[in-house]
C-alpha cells in the first residue's frame, strides 16, 4: 500500500468527519458515514495497491512481476465469491458494532455538554437577579438612554405598527353580535 494512498485517506475522512462536527447525529448518519468510509478506503488503497502476477516459464520457475495497476481480476488472488460476502457482511457487522458504540458516546457527551451549559447559566441568572435588585444597570448593559435612533431603515420594535389595530372584539357598530 503506498503511503501517499494513506496520507489521501485519512485527510478525506478528516474532511468529511469536520464537516459533520457541531450537532448530534442519528444512528442511521453515523452507520452511513462508517459504511461510506470504508467503501471509500477499500476503494482507494485497491487503487493503490500493485498486482502481484505469476508467470510461469519452461524451466518451471515462478516469476513474480509486480504491476502497478488498479485492474481487479476475478479469482487472480485466490479469492472466491463466498469469501467476499464473509467480507462484506464482517464490514457491515463491524460498522454497525462501532456506530452503536459512537452513537452511544455521543449521545453521552451531548448530554453532558447540555448539563454544563445549565449548570454554567445558574451563577449567571444569580448574578442578574441581585443586580436587578440591587437596581443598578450592569456595566455590560448600559440602560437605554431616550429613544431609539434609527437611519430611517429599520424601526425601532416598540414603534406600533401604523395599520394596526390594537382593540379587540368586534367592529363597533356590527350588528353580527346585536341582540334583537
Amino acid at each position: 500500500m503506498a503511503p501517499k494512498a494513506v496520507v489521501l485517506g485519512f485527510a478525506l475522512l478528516y474532511l468529511v468527519a469536520w464537516a459533520l462536527t457541531g450537532a448530534e447525529r442519528s444512528l442511521a448518519t453515523i452507520l452511513g458515514g462508517l459504511l461510506g468510509g470504508q467503501f471509500m478506503l477499500h476503494a482507494l488503497f485497491a487503487a493503490a495497491a500493485p498486482t502481484v502476477t505469476t508467470v510461469r516459464h519452461t524451466g518451471g520457475h515462478a516469476l513474480h512481476q509486480v504491476v502497478a495497476t488498479s485492474d481487479v481480476v476475478p479469482g487472480a488472488s485466490g479469492a472466491t465469491f463466498g469469501a467476499g460476502v464473509v467480507m462484506l457482511v464482517a464490514h457491515v457487522t463491524a460498522a454497525l458494532g462501532a456506530a452503536w458504540w459512537l452513537r452511544k458516546g455521543e449521545q453521552a457527551v451531548w448530554t453532558l455538554a447540555r448539563r454544563v451549559a445549565v449548570l454554567a447559566a445558574y451563577p449567571l441568572r444569580a448574578l442578574r437577579t441581585l443586580v436587578a435588585l440591587l437596581g443598578a444597570a450592569p456595566a455590560c448593559c448600559p440602560a437605554p438612554v431616550g429613544r431609539l435612533r434609527t437611519n430611517g431603515l429599520i424601526r425601532p420594535a416598540s414603534v406600533a405598527l401604523r395599520g394596526s389595530v390594537t382593540r379587540r372584539g368586534p367592529p363597533f357598530g356590527s350588528t353580527t353580535f346585536a341582540w334583537r
